[in-house]
């Protein structure tokens, strides 16, 4: 007798190492290559101790996302995750119209960071009209590019993705073995540390280079083995960490951190220039291009799957979902608005808009963590302290971000949270009166509780 398939069953096409990659891809991407510059500016030589404040942040937070990935595949991932314990419709709507930003954020900051090495590489210099007009010409084509390539797919997103990451890692992780044989670590102790202020500014503004792992939830019930779900969180983020502090001390312990910061907008490719040569250059600003691109192709997958549930945050998916029709419209959205703040926002901005969003983000699915704890077999002490540190980092950021440029900053969070805001009012009548009809075939009942599963998996 044939073994009945489920239609979901249909849409595991993902091992771990296609998992890990969309993690890698994710994280690894604008976050490195556009804001290195912002944090040698801040931190310093203390930049490798600031990046790991991130790294223990994004560790205690992606333990959280593991257990509820391994307990509750889903597609809707994080704000699934948030409705298990948040019971007010309207609150709902907020976060998820706040993550779905954050998302887009973090897309345009990756493709801002992929114009900024393209006009580069082309050789413009920074503040030319050339390198200017260049810098968004290449801002639109790669956003027009991969928000084409994700409306195909999941697995033709994962499959460009496995290619992308491979050869960036590979280029990094050759750079970094060339930087340490130059390095000298006695700069780290001699020269003159920053306030501490500085250095958490610096260490905070960068998390948003951390915080592509969330992307794994949204893809929880296309992978073969929940077991892959739950360990790609964890290999996804160690060997992020490790590259990030390793190009951090690379950079600070080879060249001075002013002449970097004078070209933030392409720091790592100004680092390799002196270590190896114009090819040094040529060969960071190639693997800045692949980079970029892959993490704004990881990341607008896991916007679409956000901006999917924004009118339909009562009817959240579970384990049984349908096969649903590819995320077009929501993708296509997604990828616009991207385009949008991506030509007309500032650089550090917009790093400080996503590092914010995501920092409150995974504060609330800590805060879910701590409360289903027993459901997910989760250890409580663990999700308590990530929630503390996250809700801490956040208000640090924000209160320092605005110590340094008030107007800026202010304009940065009114739109980073009022935007969100909009849309969740908007949502009340539309959800009822547009989306719900369309929708509906699609979804089970909405729950507030996962059913209670043995212990099968993962201290």
């Amino acid at each position: 007798m044939e073994e009945e398939v489920s239609p979901a069953d249909h849409l595991k096409k993902l091992g771990l190492k296609e998992l890990i990659a969309i993690g890698i891809g994710g994280m690894i991407g604008g976050g490195i290559f556009s804001t290195l510059g912002l944090l040698l500016q801040y931190a310093g030589v203390a930049s490798p101790f600031a990046f790991s404040i991130g790294a223990i942040i994004a560790l205690l937070s992606a333990y959280s996302y593991a257990k509820f990935s391994y307990y509750h595949p889903c597609i809707g991932g994080t704000i699934e995750y948030i409705a298990m314990v948040i019971d007010n419709l309207f609150t709902l709507d907020y976060i998820n119209a706040l993550l779905w930003v954050g998302y887009v954020v973090m897309v345009a900051l990756y493709a801002y960071a992929f114009g900024s090495y393209a006009a580069a590489l082309m050789g413009f210099q920074e503040g030319s009209f050339w390198y200017f007009v260049v810098h968004h010409v290449m801002i639109t084509l790669v956003l027009i590019t991969f928000t084409a390539i994700n409306m195909l797919g999941s697995h033709i997103m994962s499959k460009v993705e496995d290619l992308l990451v491979y050869i960036k890692v590979g280029i990094l992780l050759f750079f970094i073995a060339i930087g340490l044989i130059r390095s000298n670590p006695s700069v780290i102790f001699t020269k003159p540390w920053p306030s501490l202020n500085m250095i958490l500014l610096g260490g905070l503004i960068i998390f948003s280079a951390y915080e592509g792992f969330g992307i794994i939830s949204n893809a929880s019930l296309e992978a073969k083995k929940k077991e892959d779900v739950y360990w790609a969180f964890f290999i996804s983020v160690i060997i992020v960490a490790f590259i990030y502090i390793s190009i951090a001390y690379v950079a600070v312990t080879t060249l001075s951190p002013q002449i970097v910061a004078k070209y933030k907008d392409y720091a790592l490719g100004i680092i390799a220039e002196p270590l190896l040569g114009k090819l040094g250059f040529v060969i960071i600003a190639v693997a800045a291009l692949l980079s970029t691109a892959s993490a704004i192709n990881a990341t607008i997958f896991g916007a679409g799957r956000i901006a999917h549930f924004l009118p339909k945050i009562d009817k959240v998916v579970g384990e049984n979902v349908r096969a649903i029709q590819l995320l077009k419209y929501e993708i296509l959205i997604s990828g616009l608005v991207a385009l949008f703040l991506a030509n007309f926002y500032d650089l550090s901005n917009i790093a400080m808009m996503g590092s914010l969003a995501f920092l409150l983000i995974y504060a609330i699915v800590n805060y879910a963590a701590t409360k289903m704890a027993e459901v997910i077999w989760a250890k409580r002490w663990l999700t308590a302290t990530a929630f503390i540190l996250n809700i801490t980092a956040a208000m640090v950021l924000a209160w320092t971000s605005l110590s340094v440029d008030f107007w800026g900053q202010l304009m940065s969070l009114a739109t980073l949270l009022v935007p969100p805001l909009i849309i969740a009012i908007m949502m009340r009548p539309l959800r009822r009166y547009l989306f719900y009809k369309h929708f509906v075939e699609y979804f089970g009942d909405f729950f507030r509780k996962p059913k209670e599963f043995e212990k099968t998996c993962c201290a």
